[in-house]
């Protein structure tokens, strides 16, 4: 399984997918076992960037590795995907979200572990792993999954995930 991206060239009101205009196809994941659950932000200068769930396998008896991979789209090609964070061990499903700000910061909530957290990149850093080390912790006790992020004209963030919530105080 791997991350393909594809774009609507000359989009109309009438554009249609089986009328054609779309590119071809890109393949993005090539690095790793397995790639799943991309999504897609296009910031103000027009350069697409993509985020996906990866994993490597375990080494010497150890848990496989869940990672959050990046792409970016410069305007003429595609930046070397890269594991921008490890999220966790032992092939949890991290379904990462990505929007762009107008202060061209880059925002993605992913799952790490059974939480969910949310991270920022300058867009001229965001291949960069170090870049996104500044994360918060979104979710409260509960299993959290299935985030999604999303900035207002206003330039706020706005986050919402599901979150397995227990009735019982104890």
């Amino acid at each position: 399984v791997g991350v393909l991206f594809g774009a609507l060239q000359g989009i109309s009101s009438q554009a249609m997918a089986q009328t054609g205009g779309w590119s071809d196809p890109v393949l993005l994941s090539t690095n790793t076992a397995n790639s799943w659950w991309s999504d897609v932000a296009v910031d103000g200068t027009g350069r697409a960037h993509v985020v996906w769930m990866s994993g490597r396998s375990g080494y010497l008896g150890e848990d496989a590795l869940d990672l959050l991979m990046y792409s970016g789209w410069d305007g003429q090609a595609w930046s070397d995907p890269n594991d921008i964070i490890v999220t966790a061990r032992g092939g949890y499903t991290i379904r990462p979200a990505i929007a762009a700000d107008a202060n061209d910061f880059l925002h993605i909530t992913y799952r790490g572990g059974t939480q969910i957290f949310h991270a920022n990149a300058l867009v001229s850093s965001a291949w960069n792993a170090a870049s996104w080390a500044d994360f918060h912790l979104m979710s409260g006790t509960g299993a959290g999954y299935y985030s999604d992020v999303a900035v207002d004209s206003k330039g706020a963030i706005h986050v919402v995930w599901n979150e397995s919530v227990s009735d019982n105080p104890d």
